[in-house]
């Protein structure tokens, strides 16, 4: 939750994503306290993370995040 854009925007890249939506994250300023909240829709619609694995694997990363 502590997590700035930035820190936000390399965790994604770490997951695979592409610059596009690397990008998208930084535009739509999520920060750690946005990030935990997300969900499927946030992803697809908002961030434009088209990719069903990597949508998944977001989902999945912010689940561990959640404790």
């Amino acid at each position: 939750a502590d997590w700035s854009v930035e820190m936000v925007a390399d965790w994604v890249k770490q997951k695979g994503a592409s610059e596009e939506v690397v990008q998208s994250f930084k535009a739509q300023e999520i920060d750690g306290s946005i990030l935990v909240t997300l969900t499927a829709d946030d992803l697809r619609n908002e961030l434009k993370v088209t990719a069903l694995g990597l949508r998944r694997k977001i989902l999945m990363a912010i689940e561990k995040l959640r404790g």
